[in-house]
């Protein structure tokens, strides 16, 4: 799976197999590690089971169970009369942890500099099932100037190196 992850090169690819706890089984890899959770990929995971008519029938309101390495989450699956199915994931308990990091490692990483990262809104890590770091930034143009160097994420990220980064502007 690591080397089919690797191959394909997105950010994670997603493995749907047999579950021991639950309905089905999703294993995620990124192209250099295993992660424990990705929301879009298992949308799009569940898309594809029902496009090909691979989710069995439930009552309506019925949940399938998703064994994940962040534990079992349920997911709804409802025909939308549009282009696909309505998806709906529940996710883990919001978790919260401070950003002790360098502002100026963080804005090279992201290819901007420190004054571009915004001055009142906390620089934070947040975590449903997987640790992203959300990042708010001064404003649009800076968002635009962003030219991101992904090998010094695990520097900027500090001591959460294999989380995410989101950053966003209002």
């Amino acid at each position: 799976m690591q080397k089919i992850a690797k191959a394909v090169g997105f950010n994670d690819t997603a493995f749907v197999l047999p579950a021991r706890n639950a309905d089905f089984r999703i294993r995620y890899f990124a192209p250099c590690r295993e992660v424990d959770l990705c929301g879009h990929a298992t949308v799009a995971a569940f898309a594809a089971l029902h496009r090909r008519s691979l989710l069995s029938r439930r009552k309506v309101g019925d949940a399938f169970m998703l064994e994940t390495n962040a534990g079992v989450l349920p997911i709804g699956v409802t025909a939308s009369g549009g282009e696909g199915p309505l998806v709906v994931m529940d996710q883990g308990t919001s978790q919260f942890a401070a950003f002790n990091g360098s502002r100026d490692v963080l804005g090279g990483a992201l290819g901007i500099a420190k004054s571009d990262l915004h001055t009142t809104l906390p620089i934070v890590f947040g975590s449903t099932g997987r640790w992203t770091l959300v990042v708010p930034v001064r404003d649009l143009a800076a968002m635009r100037r962003m030219r991101l160097a992904p090998a010094q994420f695990a520097a900027a990220l500090g001591d959460k190196p294999d989380a995410s980064i989101h950053p966003f502007c209002s």
